[in-house]
Order: structure tokens, then C-alpha cells, then sequence
């Protein structure tokens, strides 16, 4: 029985280091799937409902931004800081837009030494239409830092080019 431990040890390992290297999650696909997150929650469907787009947004930014998170966005008047006032910002799209959509994907992620924050940098492409008016695409740099809070990548900082820069 004793000359089998060492076997079981070592298929042990194995098993751990297959998981690992094959389904364990890194830190940076942990961050493209926040950023696919926060594609779907601030995307604006024609015809969305003011007070169910509210609900699905502080849902959605409570798992994707820390409490007090900060924000510099050119468009946007007020405050630059907390996750409830860019909840209240961003629910109250449907009145400016009939429907807008964000790609994240040409964001690069630049992961700290110590793996515990990133920024993900580069071109944001925005698709949106005002009431009324046609679908317009525009560009624009966008930096977002993230930190890694209690096994959950979580965005502490986000900042949005000015139209045209």
C-alpha cells in the first residue's frame, strides 16, 4: 500500500497542473470577459425601457466597478466619481439615444509585475443614433484601470478621449 502514495502524488500533480495550464483562467481573459461585460451593459437596444435598462445597470456595474470609482468622460456633465452616479448617467442614455453600442476589443491590457492591476488601453469604436437621426460611428482612446479585488477584476479608473483628439 505504502510504494502506491508516492504514485498518487504524483497523478495528483499532474491532475493540478493540466487544470492549470488548460482551464484555469489568466488574469488578462479575466478582464476581456469584464470588458465583453461592460459592452453588453451599456449597450442601448432600440426601444429599451428606461427602469429595466436602470435595473440591468446597477446589476451589471456593481459586479464590473469598484464603489468609488472614477471617470473622466467628455460628454458628461456632473460628477466624476462613483459607481452610482455613472449608473445614473448611463441609465439615463435612452433619453439622449435611441440606440449606441461600444467594441472594446481593440483594447490592449497591459498587466502589472505584481498581477494584481492592469490598464487596458486603445481605440473604443462607439456606434450610436440620437432620436431621430441616423447611426454615426466614432473613435475614441479610452484607458481603463483595473485592480483585482477579492479574486474579481473590478475597473477603478476609466477615461474617454475628447471627440476628435
Amino acid at each position: 500500500m505504502r510504494r502506491y502514495i508516492p504514485y498518487v502524488g504524483i497523478a495528483l500533480g499532474l491532475a493540478i497542473a493540466v487544470y492549470a495550464l488548460f482551464f484555469a483562467q489568466s488574469a488578462e481573459d479575466a478582464i476581456r470577459d469584464q470588458l465583453d461585460r461592460l459592452e453588453e451593459a451599456i449597450a442601448l437596444e432600440p426601444g429599451s425601457q428606461p427602469v429595466i435598462r436602470a435595473a440591468r445597470v446597477k446589476g451589471a456595474f456593481k459586479e464590473l466597478f469598484v464603489k468609488d470609482v472614477t471617470f473622466d468622460v467628455p460628454e458628461l456633465d456632473g460628477s466624476d466619481q462613483g459607481r452610482d452616479e455613472l449608473v445614473g448617467l448611463a441609465a439615463a442614455a435612452p433619453r439622449l439615444f435611441q440606440e449606441a453600442h461600444v467594441d472594446l476589443d481593440g483594447l490592449a491590457i497591459d498587466l502589472a509585475t505584481d498581477e494584481k492591476s492592469a490598464i487596458a488601453v486603445g481605440e473604443a469604436v462607439i456606434m450610436g443614433a440620437q432620436h431621430g437621426q441616423a447611426v454615426r460611428r466614432d473613435t475614441r482612446t479610452v484607458s481603463i484601470r483595473f485592480d483585482e479585488v477579492d479574486g474579481d477584476w473590478l475597473i477603478v479608473s476609466l477615461s474617454v478621449s475628447p471627440p476628435g483628439s
